[in-house]
């Protein structure tokens, strides 16, 4: 029988720097389940800021990006990662918008990128293998307090990112094979600024595998719970989804077991209480260009929608020889 060992391990500090960025070489020869990204330390305000704004210090890291030989697989903000991973229920620390602004001495805020299909029946099914690739790379893009601070101010800033990896790394079993990833997990993110009241028609992305779509609307840099008003999607004739907002927070805190924060809501394709979902339980795509995400906005000069899409690419060759393995294991009588 194949075997397996889970791997979880510190990997790296990192310090913020204002509108820097800092790229992270990762290691190479397993497979990638999940990236766990802590940030903390302190602040010290010198000159009071107007108030923090409601995703608090998740704000200073504007983005987050997994790159693999050039391609890149994740393209997020640190706010959607911490605040907005429907699969992974987590209480974020966060501070509440419009508190009065001292000193934030502890600041903290935890967030994951999963490659894996973390609350699925076959978790590791979307691992990322990094064995073969050239490289595998990290890379952060810091904001400012500006970001983070409404109104003008100034402050010392102490605060460091640390990261850690947890991989799986397979073995092979008594006919020399093992089990290989048969998906890859893309996560990325489209936004769009809607100064007017409209119903706005977004075609999906054809040929993948959605298992839903985390949707964050803002006014004026902060989530707002009065951008939409209707969320459905398409395919083909069939209305597959059609929900009011009202009512689908309280869906997502159903289905998902968490409280979003407000603004954000989740599209899911394949819910999971009991996490006992596969990903041919998802929407496929393959081969269709007909399915459309269709939002009822409310505008405003500073009303934005980001719709962050997660998505499972299928690894043909992955496929083929997990199949033809378990075959061979059958016919030797191992299963």
């Amino acid at each position: 029988m194949a075997k397996q060992q889970r791997v979880a391990r510190k990997w790296k500090d990192l310090t913020f720097v204002a509108n820097g960025s800092d790229t992270v070489d990762l290691p190479l020869g397993s497979d990638l389940e999940t990236i766990q990204l802590y940030l903390a330390g302190s602040i010290n305000v010198t000159t009071a800021y107007g108030a923090i704004r409601s995703e608090g210090i998740s704000s200073l890291i504007r983005r987050v990006e997994l790159i693999v030989d050039g391609k890149t697989i994740v393209s997020l903000p640190f706010t959607v990662i911490s605040h907005g991973n429907f699969m992974r229920p987590w209480p974020v620390v966060k501070v509440n918008p419009g508190i009065a602004i001292g000193n934030y001495t502890t600041p903290e805020v935890c967030g994951f990128i999963d490659l894996a299909h973390v609350d699925g029946l076959r978790p590791k099914d979307s691992n990322l293998r990094t064995a073969g690739k050239g490289q595998v790379q990290l890379r952060i893009i810091w904001g400012a307090l500006s970001d983070m601070y409404a109104g003008a101010g100034a402050a010392t800033v102490a605060l460091s990112l640390q990261v850690a990896i947890r991989e799986t790394r397979e073995y092979a079993d008594e006919l020399g094979g093992a089990f290989a990833p048969p998906f890859l997990h893309i996560q990325k993110m489209a936004e769009k600024s809607y100064p007017t009241n409209q119903q706005d028609r977004i075609p999906l992305d054809s040929g993948v595998v959605y298992r839903g779509l985390l949707i964050r609307a803002e006014s004026s840099g902060d989530p707002s719970g009065g951008v939409l008003t209707n969320i459905k999607v398409i395919v083909g004739n069939e209305e597959i989804f059609n929900m009011p907002t009202s009512m689908l927070t309280d869906a997502n805190l159903t289905d998902n077991g968490v409280q979003l924060p407000l603004g954000y809501y989740v599209v899911d394709f394949a819910p999971t209480p009991n996490k006992s979902s596969k990903i041919s339980d998802c929407l496929d795509l393959t081969g269709r260009n007909d399915a459309f995400l269709v939002m009822d906005v409310v505008g405003g000069a500073a009303n934005k929608v980001q719709i962050i899409s997660h998505q499972f690419e299928a690894l043909t060759g992955a496929v083929i020889n997990n199949t033809e393995h378990r075959a061979r294991r059958k016919a030797a009588g191992l299963d």
